[in-house]
């Protein structure tokens, strides 16, 4: 079986008289202008009503500024979600380094000293604690922080309190 992807080829002119080709996707719809190609290079065209449209490789030029998807995610969303959408982020973030997801006991006790309470431990990098607590770490990786941190701040309101 073989799939054919129909494009048609639209001339749209400048003011000035020049000459800008914009092709149209009609796979999913006649109307859905996909990009306009500008000499070699396609880019993000804006609408009449000013709704960006992306193109794969504007998304690709896009991501190509960031070092992580997360990254990606934050300085340019509309650019994320389209490629997300459109099933590009893949082959948009091909250069993209992913992050070490193995947590080591080496791994987990440096990140615990960022820390000062479990807690602040436990909400800030949680696949980290829950890596500690799943390998019985935990007391290990915490053994910097105070023992009991809620008896110590009560006892402090009380000396307060009572003097």
């Amino acid at each position: 079986m073989v799939l054919f992807r129909l494009s048609l080829i639209v001339k749209a002119f400048y003011m000035d008289g020049s000459i800008l080709g914009a092709w149209a996707d009609l796979s999913n719809s006649f109307s859905h202008v996909v990009g306009v190609r500008d000499g070699e290079h396609a880019v993000k065209e804006k609408k009449d009503d000013g709704k960006v449209i992306w193109t794969l490789e504007a998304c690709k030029k896009d991501a190509r500024k960031y070092l992580t998807r997360n990254q990606w995610r934050i300085g340019s969303p509309s650019a994320y979600v389209t490629a997300n959408k459109r099933k590009w982020a893949g082959e948009c973030c091909a250069h993209m380094k992913a992050k070490p997801t193995v947590w080591t006991a080496d791994l987990c006790k440096l990140d615990a000293l960022k820390y000062q309470t479990r807690t602040q431990w436990q909400k800030a990098s949680p696949s980290a604690y829950q890596a500690a607590r799943r390998n019985g770490l935990v007391a290990d990786c915490c053994a910097h922080m105070p023992s009991d941190m809620r008896c110590s701040n009560v006892k402090m309101k009380l000396d307060v309190l009572l003097e």
